[in-house]
């Protein structure tokens, strides 16, 4: 049993003040019990909630960031003739895995336990850290081509060695080889997404309409130009959107129209988009989108951080739940900004981050623990897992 004096839990991520425990037994919660009983590990200065999810990112240009900060997104970041993917291109598959590696390092000091990545290069990209992907980390192939007969080629390799697709653009595809992708990776369970209505040109291409002419994707991923009529849309076909409006401000594409957003319904997550442009800091990415949705004259902290915690575009329920798997995040509590906050939801959204993670755990394995809490890591080992 692990005391906690406050945790975000349950399915309505209610918060709970008065203390709370956790019992776990074989890698489950198996109960959540009131703080007054005596607890095998004792984080009463602490609290416990899901972890955060970063569901649309961009890693291996993180090899090279700040490049061609005076360039167009399409210069930057357009497939294939972007300077990213000359810079990816350029670099060794070694200082590709050291990136990911330090992406992932840099996710888990933040308390980011699911990640969807969009991976460039087709199967050569996918093998650079084939073997070592952890529990979390779902990569999603993304074709090499936009060669018809190529793509087709490329298929049984992406999906044996990916854990979804990622569509850069559908106005890259033939709708046959389009609608080809999409049926195969849903016929053996794996997630689908497409970036959509990034740019007000594709937009007005109508990428959107296209998706869902030959699929629909699981997710559509920016949807910075699409109106509510569109989003009502998205609801009803049972898609998820992914705002990334950190990328959308620094590639200067426009905003979502966030008042839309939040009265359509639609279940939506937050992505950090491309890590050589935009910190890949979720919490930053929670904070700035609760600024923009109180413009917009959405103030609601806790649609922000349900966002923050949303995994379901990979097929994930993150939640702290007696029958859940033990996956959450130990945030430093007594004495700090938390626990003076008058409103928690805001107080996390706007002041959540690395100095107050304490500990990632995912699996009921210790992934991640600040060093001064060396015991506190161990007591976890020992006795969650």
């Amino acid at each position: 049993m692990i005391r906690f004096s406050a945790g975000i839990i349950g399915d309505d991520l209610s918060f709970v003040s008065d203390g709370l425990s956790l019992v776990v037994s074989n890698g489950i919660i198996t109960g959540i019990e009131g703080g007054n009983t005596v607890p095998d590990i004792d984080l009463s200065c602490c609290m416990v909630m899901p972890p955060v999810a970063n569901m649309h990112v961009h890693v291996l240009d993180y090899v090279a960031p700040e490049s061609g900060l005076d360039l167009s997104i399409d210069e930057i970041v357009g497939e294939p003739h972007g300077i990213k993917y000359r810079l990816i291109r350029e670099a060794s598959k070694k200082d590709l895995l050291q990136v990911l590696k330090e992406f992932r390092t840099l996710s888990w000091r933040l308390g980011v336990g699911f990640i969807a990545e969009f991976r460039e290069f087709g199967i050569y990209g996918l093998s650079i850290d084939r073997d070592e992907r952890p529990y979390g980390h779902f990569v999603l192939g993304m074709p090499s081509t936009h060669n018809s007969r190529a793509v087709r080629s490329e298929l049984p390799g992406l999906l044996e060695q990916s854990e979804g697709l990622g569509i850069s653009s559908p106005l890259y595809f033939s709708e046959d080889v389009l609608s080809y992708l999409i049926s195969e990776f849903k016929k053996r369970g794996k997630p689908v997404f497409s970036h959509v209505s990034e740019t007000r040109e594709t937009w007005e291409l109508r990428d959107l309409d296209l998706i869902l002419r030959v699929g629909p994707p699981d997710t559509v991923v920016h949807g910075t130009w699409l109106r509510s009529e569109e989003l009502r849309t998205l609801l009803s076909h049972g898609v998820n959107l992914v705002l990334c409006v950190r990328s959308n401000e620094w590639f200067k594409v426009g905003l979502p129209d966030l008042r839309a957003v939040y009265e359509s319904g639609i279940s939506v997550s937050l992505g950090t988009d491309n890590c050589g442009w935009v910190k890949p800091d979720p919490w930053r990415e929670a904070e700035r989108l609760f600024a923009l949705a109180r413009i917009a004259g959405v103030n609601d902290a806790k649609w922000v951080l349900r966002a923050l915690l949303n995994a379901s575009p990979v097929g994930v329920r993150n939640r702290v739940v007696e029958g859940g798997p033990v996956n959450f995040i130990v945030l430093r509590y007594a004495g700090t900004v938390l626990e003076r906050a008058k409103d928690k939801y805001a107080g996390l959204v706007k002041r959540g981050g690395e100095d107050l993670v304490i500990s990632l755990v995912m699996e009921g394995a210790c992934r991640y623990c600040v060093e001064e809490a060396a015991p506190l890591r161990h007591g976890l080992r020992n006795h969650v897992s």
